[in-house]
């Protein structure tokens, strides 16, 4: 693609297609030297008092660029001294936001003090020097504008009467030369001896007699041998006019000297350091006790328990369950931690399972690991200065810790693609964030971003990616401490005691030398289960993938409900991982897929079950319609869809974290029940008492992004 400045002031004004701001994201990601430019260009978006060491720029130009009537080379030309030109840029970049950003019904001045603005300056720019005293630009390349309809006409009929008089003039030289060819009744030699004698005239000479030489005839004459006397042309009377006059062509027009092209000096890209994929060795131990990590050697193996105590082998995919912490300590000294989290105690959807993948570090490096999804904890050591290499998706990032009391925080957390994506294998977004929790940390962000984060509330506390933008963001500030990054409960406090409790049978159940499914399944069945440990049960299924598992558990009637709406809430996370996931429920191109092949579910109620795992975009969530829509499926005759349709509305309620629904109402009730449900959910959609406006909506992509890119803490 084209990079320009005004596809960058476009794309800062939010006045791209998403197509475009994908595209561009792309190429951003690709070229530093364009991440590095449009850093500059947003510095300069506001007009604040900058200092001016040359002549500041033409006003008329900086206007006429903004209007779009300056012509192609004239914006190349201009665009290309900005690269150079701090100030010049600053003109342009400014004049836009003021042009793109100001107010309606609001007079201009008062805007501008708000945001900092010189009204002044601002003025002049963007109406092309009304404070100023109005002069020829020097060096300006001529400014196209618009043209009254008479002189358009006029130039369009000067146009076809120059046309028309080069072909007249072609159609007199064709006449000419008509007029002087040699009659037919000559003789070629005549002709031939008249074109002679013209030559001979022209170059002084007596015609016939110098010059004069042998004709070739194939063999050399003989020595002594007189030449033979060459035949005198007698002069012929040359017809008038001839030879004819040489036409004097119009001198073509010289062109403009090209317009100089500046090669920006080659960039050499930062080439990121490759990880060890193979060796496996031992890297360190479990050091918590009573946590449950998992790990296996490749995706297509089972699960099983590492031990308290256990070693920890590079190239293991591991795996901390939800509400479990599990610490790590490595050779070389640093100590990190697999934070499991539940939604209801910290009222983070998001973030659940912790997973990770160790690598053999590399040089100069004293952890390495893959960051596959969720959050770690990383710490110093005693003996001096830490360096940490994280990975996720296509970046490395290096994490410097000086102290040993030095942490960092490093999260990766999956947004699901909508209902009106994920038929056509759309990717979830991914956004990692590294805050510093305690101390400071030094990011180096590939490809070549460094920046020093302190422990906030503060300047410069975390740094952020997002796939769908595909730039590295930072360093952030943070007003107040974030509750969501810290490791306290934040749920209900009279259910916490219950969830530990949980987290300790559910351990249990769980020995190194047993299957840990077996163990799960044990602890579900088991005669004194509390609600609460079959929902943590069941969140840990669905992280482990045993989705079928959990869809029978879904369409059982024999379950109860809480077990029934707590296997949907594990199967919509599982769901929003990866997009081949929605597929392989059911492909809507081929009717196929396990809901149908196995369940045996109609193609429709597949799609209405998939639709509904899927979080629902902003606009969906607005929609009355839809909503409604939803509600009345609480009285389908399927009974995985009324548990689809219940959860799908208990998430959009203002907690649903608490255990607390609006509308008491069990999933296998009959037909009366249903509709009284269905009335329920309809009469608050109706009234506008639903869904809350400081409700889940906010975990929504749009809403994170918009708030700085970290959600808001809902309502408790």
């Amino acid at each position: 693609m084209d990079l320009t400045l005004k596809k960058i002031l476009l794309y800062l004004a939010d006045r791209l297609s998403p197509g475009e701001v994908k595209e561009l994201a792309e190429f951003l990601q690709q070229h530093p030297e364009a991440q590095s430019l449009l850093q500059r260009v947003e510095k300069h978006m506001k007009i604040r008092p900058i200092e001016s060491e040359g002549t500041l720029p033409d006003p008329q130009l900086v206007a006429a660029y903004l209007d779009g009537v300056l012509s192609r080379d004239a914006v190349a030309d201009l665009e290309r001294k900005t690269l150079s030109d701090e100030l010049l840029l600053h003109e342009l970049a400014a004049s836009h936001f003021c042009l793109s950003t100001a107010p309606e019904g609001k007079k201009g001045s008062e805007w501008a003090q708000e945001e900092e603005i010189d009204w002044d300056r601002m003025v002049g720019l963007v109406k092309g020097g009304k404070d100023r005293p109005k002069r020829k630009p020097v060096d300006v390349p001529k400014v196209v504008g618009r043209q009254s309809k008479r002189v358009s006409q006029f130039r369009a009929n000067r146009k076809y009467l120059l046309v028309g008089l080069g072909a007249l003039g072609l159609l007199l030289v064709a006449v000419a030369g008509l007029v002087l060819r040699p009659r037919p009744s000559q003789r070629k030699e005549e002709v031939n001896n008249q074109f002679q004698v013209a030559l001979d005239q022209a170059k002084g000479e007596q015609p016939g007699v110098a010059g004069n030489m042998p004709e070739a005839t194939g063999k050399e004459a003989s020595v002594g041998e007189a030449p033979k006397p060459m035949p005198v042309a007698v002069p012929v009377p040359m017809p008038a006019g001839f030879p004819p006059k040489p036409m004097v062509m119009p001198e073509p027009p010289i062109p403009d000297p090209p317009v100089a092209v500046v090669e920006l000096p080659k960039v050499v890209l930062p080439v990121m350091p490759k990880a060890d994929r193979e060796t496996r060795k031992d890297l360190g131990r479990v050091t918590s006790q009573r946590q449950v990590l998992l790990g296996r050697k490749e995706d297509s193996t089972p699960w099983r328990r590492v031990a308290d105590g256990g070693v920890v082998v590079s190239q293991d995919h591991l795996m901390a369950l939800p509400g479990y912490t599990v610490e790590l300590a490595l050779e070389k000294g640093p100590s990190m931690t697999l934070w499991g989290n539940l939604p209801e105690a910290s009222h983070n959807p998001m973030v659940q399972e912790s997973e990770v993948r160790l690598l053999p570090p590399g040089t100069g490096v004293h952890g390495e690991f893959e960051l596959l999804e969720g959050r770690v904890y990383l710490r110093g050591a005693a003996s001096g200065q830490v360096t940490w290499r994280v990975r996720f998706r296509d970046q490395a990032w290096d994490l410097d810790l000086a102290k040993a009391d030095d942490e960092v925080m490093v999260e990766l957390a999956l947004f699901a693609a909508g209902k009106s994506t994920w038929r056509e294998g759309e990717e979830p977004v991914v956004e990692a964030v590294v805050a510093a929790i305690r101390g400071d940390v030094t990011v180096t962000a590939n490809p070549g971003a460094k920046w020093r984060l302190s422990a906030g509330p503060g300047k410069g506390v975390f740094a952020q990616w997002n796939s769908a933008r595909g730039m590295v963001e930072g360093p952030k500030a943070m007003g107040r401490a974030e509750p969501l990054w810290g490791r306290k409960w934040l749920g209900n406090e009279e259910g916490q005691a219950s969830f530990r409790a949980s987290f300790v049978e559910l351990e249990k159940e769980m020995p190194v030398e047993r299957i840990p499914t077996v163990g799960m399944d044990l602890a579900l069945n088991s005669k004194g289960a509390t609600p609460t440990l079959r929902h943590v049960a069941l969140f840990a299924l669905g992280c482990m993938g045993e989705y079928k598992r959990l869809l029978s558990d879904m369409g059982d009637e024999g379950q109860t409900e809480d077990r029934r709406q707590a296997a949907t809430g594990a199967l919509r996370h599982w769901v929003s991982e990866e997009a081949k996931r929605g597929l392989l429920l059911f492909n809507p191109r081929a009717d196929a897929g396990y809901l149908v092949d196995r369940l045996k579910l109609t193609a429709a109620d597949a799609n209405l079950v998939v639709d509904l795992l899927h979080s629902p975009s902003r606009e969906e969530i607005a929609d009355k319609e839809n909503l409604l829509g939803v509600a009345g499926l609480l009285q389908h005759e399927q009974l995985i869809v009324r548990v689809v349709a219940k959860r799908y509305l208990e998430d959009l309620a203002e907690n649903p974290t608490a255990g607390k629904s609006l509308v008491r109402f069990d999933c296998r009730g009959l037909p009366p029940s249903r509709r009284t449900a269905t009335v329920a959910w309809q009469k608050l959609i109706k009234e506008g008492r639903f869904p809350a406006k400081s409700g889940p909506e906010l975990w929504a992509p749009e809403a994170i992004d918009k708030n700085g890119g970290k959600p808001r803490v809902p309502a408790r």
